[in-house]
């Protein structure tokens, strides 16, 4: 919908501000949610200061060329937030916030040339849910390991089995298993008994700590 502004050294007073108009992106994107103002110049690949103090940067065709663009993506955001369409919380008296992450997703969704550093973010959250969409219940507790083995996979299986129900979350302990039907290809014997041992031997820990 939006093509990436080109900036020009003429919408300047000054050629050497076309320099130092570039957001501070490792800082403005690890915000959860930033003013709507903000994020619409961020879409334009300047911070917000050039639009609000506009008089200082900008030459009179930059003011005029620049908050132009500004206007028509703001104007864009506001009608869609109030809407409920775009992510964020409107307000009528004070300024609007938008989550940054689902926001970068919306204006890229929508057709929006976004600048590199946001549409990196926009990456970064696909893959996240794809890893979701891919990974069931139970098993997002494995990541906490940073290795694999057989023996190790084959007390994840049993865990999930047992102690986990389809959505991920403990069996409530009274319906835990006696310690005699539990089932494993690889955990046999004593190293099942041992297995068990560590899960019950983990949640009295955990009774203890509270």
């Amino acid at each position: 919908m939006f093509k990436r502004p080109v900036w020009r050294e003429e919408w300047f007073r000054q050629k050497w501000m076309l320099d130092s108009i570039a957001p501070h992106w490792k800082t403005e994107l690890q915000m959860a949610s930033i003013p709507i103002t903000t994020f619409a110049a961020l879409t334009m690949g300047c911070i917000d200061e050039i639009i609000i103090n506009s008089n200082e940067y900008l030459s009179e065709t930059g003011i005029i060329t620049v908050g132009l663009l500004y206007q028509r993506r703001l104007k864009v955001i506001e009608n869609n937030l109030k809407e409920h369409k775009f992510p964020g919380k409107y307000n009528l008296r004070t300024t609007s916030y938008c989550k940054l992450k689902e926001a970068a997703q919306w204006v890229y969704d929508q057709g929006w040339e976004i600048p590199e550093p946001m549409l990196k973010l926009v990456k970064e959250g696909k893959k996240e849910n794809d890893v979701l969409l891919h990974e069931s219940p139970q098993s997002k507790f494995r990541k906490a390991h940073a290795f694999e083995s057989e023996g190790m996979n084959a007390l994840y299986d049993l865990i999930e089995k047992y102690y986990l129900d389809t959505e991920g979350n403990p069996v409530d302990p009274e319906k835990w298993p006696a310690k005699k039907s539990l089932e494993s290809e690889w955990l046999k014997g004593r190293t099942l008994m041992e297995a068990d041992t560590i899960i019950t031997g983990a949640k009295r820990a955990g009774k203890r700590k509270k």
